[in-house]
């Protein structure tokens, strides 16, 4: 069923795989498509998806996400906009394009100029005041909406999706937390529809009736005040009264983006339940979205007639043959998105080009590695998922490459992220015949015996020490302990909110005892990609983890620990264990190491962080291409 044909309106797809839009970070700082922006589709399409959702793309010059963001707002676009269309359809897919707007969830900071919406209402994350619009000003942003697709049309896409989820322009007219008018444009249910009936109305006008036009919407905000299911599914059977040929189901919104881009904290299709709903609401074919990874998984859901049509976007950017492996029971073989969102990540806190913890050539895709012009015998002290890329890449470049250390099993700190990546790497590793040996003491002893021309290493990291009188005498643990050993009984105080603490924090819990994090920040879960931070804060809040942030934690004495809560008050806690979580330093040795032997190297920079994970393997491949 996952590969029948299927159609939405006139476009008929070869299969119900749809790469779901996401922001890419590769057009060109006017917002035009690039090589790199060709590539990156087209790479996708060949994998063997139905059709190919190109990312939001403003319709507006005046008002847009980011400087990065892909346009559609003018004539001059047409070429590079053909060339992909083209690119997609020459690859295998049917070519889609999103169509969008930002409105309030925009900043002058990056447009120069004050944002516009339904009504004067800050975005709680943006936090600058709106101008609320009239309505010839209205008509006007109707009519660009229109013409986009017009655009769209012209350069060659076979259909096209309005971005109408996630809190944008178009759902900002949808929502009662956003739009408070009491005009034609805002009231009712029905009234707050117009803006998207107007341009579907004026884009059918635009473009005929058989053109394919997609809706997607969030079906339930999770904010209070906002769009919930009740609501989004009258609104769906509004939409397809009036032209919409199929429903693209998301959810969230800036507030909430753990429910948009779900961490891998969320279950496997955690929105499919919402698709599901609107699918009983409708006629009209619905996508569903939303950690889908296993196309076995997608086929349930299609079979129990709980979609018509799998929305995949993150696992597309991990393996974008994932259909074509699945359409041939290549099932092993598909690299499976672990929600890491180091995508997410990279794009919108670094404002930096789309890419992959398991896949280093999305984003990439024009990337081609240089064989080296000297091969060497490199070799790779380190496991670290950045050790292995150095490894992996200097083995495409021709190098002979052996990997050595004194570990006994691969992973180290963060193996709840690293247990994604790491067997990727070693298939890699495997497939250029490079192999890892562990157990190996790295000293000068080691490196005599290998005789390398070329040594990288990864630093050795240990729990840093932060000299509060009575620690030590309490026997603390650092979060490694607490992992491997057996949990500690009764009540358990952890000094520091950090990524370790609160992994420490979700180990014990589950095995019976009763946590507090002493936090010296604001918030818990620092070193965490945000969008996962926020879900892990509600999920341990949820666990019953007791969280004291902004204080100073000022001794321990036996089972006794006091701190300085924010207000400046002296507060005491009676705990059974102390976990001390007080970040990392590097022990220094690997350094001493690579001085004493003589031997060229490169020593990778400590990776303390998990959210930089990603961004250290690809300073490490990096480094690799230049041994």
């Amino acid at each position: 069923m996952l590969f029948s044909e299927f159609k939405i309106g006139s476009l008929k797809l070869k299969n119900r795989i749809v790469f779901a839009p996401m922001g890419t970070c590769l057009p060109d700082e006017q917002g035009r498509v690039n090589d790199r922006t060709v590539e990156y589709y087209a790479r996708r399409a060949a994998g063997g998806a139905g059709l190919i959702i190109v990312e939001f793309s403003a319709v507006d010059k005046n008002n847009y996400s980011a400087s990065w963001q892909l346009k559609i707002n003018d004539d001059d676009k047409l070429p590079g906009l053909t060339r992909l269309a083209k690119a997609i359809q020459e690859n295998g897919a049917k070519a889609c394009i999103q169509v969008h707007h930002p409105g309030r969830q925009s900043s002058k900071r990056v447009t120069g100029n004050q944002t516009v919406a339904p009504s004067p209402i800050p975005d709680l994350l943006i936090g600058e005041t709106p101008r609320e619009l009239d309505v010839p000003e209205i008509h006007e942003l109707e009519d660009r909406f229109a013409e986009a697709v017009l655009r769209a049309r012209k350069a060659g896409f076979d259909c096209v999706e309005f971005h109408g989820a996630h809190g944008y322009f178009i759902c900002q007219w949808l929502s009662p937390l956003s739009n408070k008018r009491d005009d034609e444009y805002g009231g009712d249910l029905f009234r707050r529809t117009r803006f998207a009936r107007e341009i579907l109305r004026k884009s059918r006008e635009l473009v005929g009736p058989d053109y394919p036009l997609i809706f997607r919407i969030s079906a339930d905000e999770f904010a209070d005040g906002g769009l919930t299911i009740d609501q989004t599914k009258e609104i769906a059977a509004i939409l397809q009264e009036h032209g919409a040929d199929a429903i693209h189901v998301s959810a969230g919104q800036f507030g909430a983006m753990q429910f948009t881009v779900q961490p891998m904290l969320k279950p496997r299709g955690f929105l499919v339940p919402l698709a599901t709903e609107i699918k009983r609401a409708v006629k009209v074919p619905v996508i569903a979205v939303g950690r889908i990874n296993d196309p076995r998984y997608a086929e349930s859901i299609l079979k129990e007639g709980n979609a018509d049509l799998i929305g995949m976007g993150r696992p597309l950017l991990a393996d974008p043959d994932l259909p074509k492996k699945a359409r041939e029971e290549r099932i092993s073989e598909i690299v499976r998105c672990i929600a890491c969102n180091a995508c997410m990540y990279k794009l919108f806190y670094r404002e930096s080009p789309i890419s992959c913890s398991l896949n280093p050539e999305a984003g990439n895709e024009t990337l081609v590695e240089s064989r080296a012009q000297k091969p060497l015998k490199v070799m790779v002290i380190g496991s670290s998922a950045d050790a292995l890329e150095a490894a992996r890449v200097a083995g495409v470049r021709g190098h002979k490459v052996e990997i050595y250390d004194q570990v006994e099993k691969i992973g180290g700190r963060w193996a709840w992220l690293q247990r994604g990546i790491i067997p990727h790497k070693l298939k890699a590793l495997k497939e250029l015949s490079i192999d890892v040996n562990l157990c190996s003491k790295t000293d000068s002893a080691l490196v005599g015996r290998v005789k390398p021309d070329f040594i990288v290493a990864a630093p050795l990291m240990k729990p840093a020490e932060p000299g509060i009188p009575g620690l030590e005498e309490a026997g603390a643990l650092s979060p490694e302990e607490v992992l491997e050993r057996e949990t500690p009984p009764g009540k358990v105080v952890i000094m520091g909110g950090d990524h370790a603490a609160c992994e420490a924090a979700e180990h014990m819990i589950h095995r019976g005892a009763q946590v507090t994090i002493l936090n010296d920040r604001s918030r818990a879960g620092n070193g965490l990609e945000p969008i996962t931070r926020n879900a892990l804060i509600e999920k341990m809040a949820r666990e019953g983890i007791e969280m004291i942030n902004k204080v100073e934690v000022i001794s321990v004495v036996d089972d006794t620990t006091k701190y300085r809560n924010k207000q400046g008050k002296e507060e005491e806690i009676y705990a059974d264990a102390v976990v001390c979580a007080a970040g990392y330093v590097s022990t220094g040795e690997r350094e001493a190491l690579l001085e004493e032997c003589g031997i060229p190297y490169t020593l990778l920079e400590p990776c303390i962080e998990p959210r930089l994970i990603l961004e250290a393997m690809e300073t490490a491949a990096e480094a690799a291409r230049k041994i």
